[in-house]
């Protein structure tokens, strides 16, 4: 006769595995050791198979690789904020303050992995380097870790890694303008997907998504630690008014585009 676990022990078994990933550092090790070896296996790669790559200058070459592992993270990432919000949205539906998993646990520790990658690399190559990316990457470190620590918010925290659904979008921008290819279609088809991206996910569904729950669990979100709720508050307003802010430089910037290409078809 088949058994079957009560809900009870399987609730168990989970909140188990749970405490033993978050007390180990593996996945960021492991994940943080991936990236770097993407980076190299990139540069070795593409020195070899792509004409337009060995035509870059050195600084350009950095940043190529660079986005290309963005790109992978990317990826993995929004198929890992996919599973969490989507596929498993009972362990966080009722409580998104306190409500978290073994996936989510595992993506934040991933997206933390990524995070310190990329800080150690910008910090490395100097062409790479500005203070804005290095304080977004040193806050980032710092959100991602108090969600693993503390195991509040990971709703929130997932759902801005969601966002990375646009990367893809923004570094092929990049790379098709470093190799001379911005006068194309494809060029002009991807800032359209960029545009769109930015709109749609950005601007509308993960504000609409998160703020709703925000304001209706309210409530429930005074049983957090205190600088805690102060960062999921005026952190969720402060993110969303520069995602808009650069989903307005995107829109113009494509806009101009669509002009110009008329013009010089008018001629």
């Amino acid at each position: 006769m088949a058994t079957t676990e009560s809900p009870a022990v399987v609730r168990q078994i989970d909140i188990s595995e749970m405490v033993t990933l978050n007390r180990s550092f593996e996945v960021e090790i492991y994940s943080t050791t991936f990236f770097f070896f993407v980076y190299f296996l990139t540069r070795f790669l593409y020195s070899r198979l792509s004409k337009e790559y060995i035509k870059l200058a050195k600084n350009d070459k950095i940043e190529y690789n660079s986005r290309v592992v963005s790109n992978v993270n990317a990826i993995i990432s929004t198929l890992g904020s996919s599973y969490v919000l989507f596929v498993e949205a009972h362990s966080w539906y009722q409580n998104p303050f306190q409500g978290n998993s073994f996936a989510s646990y595992f993506f934040l520790k991933f997206i933390w992995g990524y995070f310190l990658y990329d800080t150690l690399l910008v910090c490395y190559y100097r062409n790479l380097f500005d203070y804005g990316t290095l304080f977004h990457h040193v806050l980032g470190l710092y959100l991602y870790n108090i969600g693993i620590v503390c195991g509040n918010c990971h709703f929130v925290l997932i759902s801005y890694i969601f966002t990375e659904i646009t990367t893809p979008f923004v570094n092929f921008r990049w790379i098709l303008y470093q190799t001379n290819r911005k006068d194309g279609l494809l060029y002009m088809i991807n800032g359209l997907c960029l545009a769109l991206g930015f709109l749609i996910v950005r601007v509308i569904y993960i504000p609409l998504s998160i703020g709703y729950q925000l304001y209706d669990k309210y409530p429930l979100s005074f049983a957090l630690p205190e600088f805690v709720w102060y960062g999921t508050y005026f952190g969720f307003v402060l993110i969303n008014l520069l995602n808009m802010f650069w989903a307005f430089l995107i829109w113009r910037g494509l806009i101009r585009l669509a002009f110009s290409s008329n013009k010089q078809k008018s001629k």
